[in-house]
């Protein structure tokens, strides 16, 4: 709820309804005041010559004189009305405006009441005389009661209904840029550099729209240029290695030879490892994965037992992206279990609503829980693998191939066991389960 109340459209849309209502309500406010006062003259003209001063004579006498000089029926009597719904409401101007009006008139009224509903309703008022004791007249009206009449809820319902329908429309008209940017910009973040934002709206819209389009023109300026380096970067130095790997073959030392053949392949992993993660955006996410058979693969080829895997997967489980960065994001996670944790290391995988679930595990101590966030970023390397080979891109490159197949990637310590789970987004799956 807290989410929705803070978009854009929602506080778009409470504003205009807000702004509606305040509107309204001021002109039915001052509507009012204008009819209160009409009703409060027309009776006041009527009932203020005969109640300035009470009459003589008996009870009949003095009923009959009060009917024939007010023109309704009238009820006397010395105790007020037995009715606790009697009171006049604060907000019902006419009856107070009618009050205020008979007082400015010379009425000696004390009190006003109203009880009875529309068409029945029973005007009291408590007058005081010089010399007389309080009195309570009543005098039975046609007029409405103090309630809100049904017709007028059913209209103000109404109303709300259709101005709040106008409002959201309203509210989404104006903030449809607004969401298409925002999609835009998730496609980019999955790595669809060559979409656009359409320049649409209103005229900050559109502003706004050709700044971001102009910013990714620069942004693909840039890679391309990137691109074109790296290309040359991994020409001119892998042209060396393979000649440092040559010369070291002629040499007599076997030790010498192994020992020089075993920096070049790991610079060489290096430079593979740096081109791979500045070349991610660049791959396309259309590749069926299915995940089944992906993990067998991997299982085979990391020698990984039967008890040391675990898919429980629907049949057909299919992701929509891109093969070879997937296997070598798991594979990733997968090495850093064999080089850096303990046995056994497990491979599992299941369903979870609309989500699969991919998850390398060891019994090793793992990292605690503030290196995670170091651990994920580029070329970090944790204390306690500083010693080994690596370049310090392994998690990196995991988190960006499961960014752009629209997952996550977390990092914790679970039942005595380190556990690296992705989280990814389900395309197709069907209702039986393959072990």
């Amino acid at each position: 709820m807290k989410r929705m109340l803070s978009s854009l459209m929602a506080r778009v849309f409470i504003a205009q309804l807000l702004a509606v209502l305040a509107a309204i309500f001021v002109f039915a406010l001052l509507i009012s005041y204008g009819l209160s006062r009409n009703f409060a003259d027309g009776y006041a003209d009527r009932w203020a010559p005969a109640l300035r001063q009470w009459p003589s004579g008996d009870a009949l006498a003095i009923r009959l004189s009060l009917e024939d000089a007010l023109g309704d029926r009238v009820i006397v009597g010395l105790q007020p009305p037995p009715a606790p719904r009697s009171r006049v409401p604060r907000f019902s101007m006419r009856f107070n405006a009618l009050a205020d009006e008979l007082r400015a008139r010379g009425v000696p009224l004390t009190e006003l009441r109203v009880s009875g509903r529309s068409g029945r309703a029973v005007i009291w008022l408590a007058l005081s005389y010089p010399g007389e004791p309080a009195r309570w007249l009543g005098v039975a009206s046609t007029v409405e009661g103090a309630e809100i009449p049904a017709r007028v809820l059913i209209w103000i319902l109404i109303c709300l209904g259709i101005i709040a329908a106008l409002a959201w429309a309203l509210s989404r008209w104006l903030t449809a840029p607004m969401r298409d940017l925002a999609q835009v910009m998730r496609r980019v973040q999955q790595g669809d550099r060559g979409i656009r934002a359409p320049e649409a709206g209103t005229a900050e819209h559109r502003d706004l729209a050709q700044g971001f389009n102009q910013m990714m023109e620069a942004v693909a300026a840039a890679e391309r240029e990137r691109d074109i380096m790296l290309a040359g970067v991994s020409h001119d130095l892998r042209s060396p290695l393979t000649r440092i790997r040559m010369a070291a073959e002629m040499l007599t030392d076997a030790t010498a030879r192994e020992r020089i053949a075993r920096n070049v392949e790991q610079a060489d992993q290096v430079l593979a490892s740096f081109l791979d993660f500045v070349r991610l955006d660049h791959a396309p996410l259309s590749d069926p994965i299915h995940l089944a058979d992906l993990l067998g693969e991997l299982g085979a080829e990391n020698a990984l037992s039967a008890e040391q895997m675990k898919i429980v997967l629907p049949d057909g489980a299919v992701l929509r992206g891109h093969t070879l960065l997937l296997k070598r994001a798991i594979q990733n996670l997968l090495d850093n279990a064999l080089r850096y944790g303990a046995a056994p290391v497990m491979l599992q995988a299941f369903r979870a609503g609309d989500s699969v679930f991919i998850e390398v595990s060891d019994a090793g101590p793992g990292m605690d829980a503030d290196q995670v966030q170091d651990a994920l970023k580029p070329f970090v390397r944790l204390p306690a693998h500083r010693e080994g080979s690596g370049s310090g891109l392994g998690l990196a490159i995991v988190v960006r191939v499961v960014r752009r197949h629209g997952g996550h990637l977390a990092l914790a310590r679970r039942s005595e066991r380190f556990v690296a789970s992705l989280e990814l987004p389900l395309t197709g799956a069907a209702q039986t389960t393959r072990r």
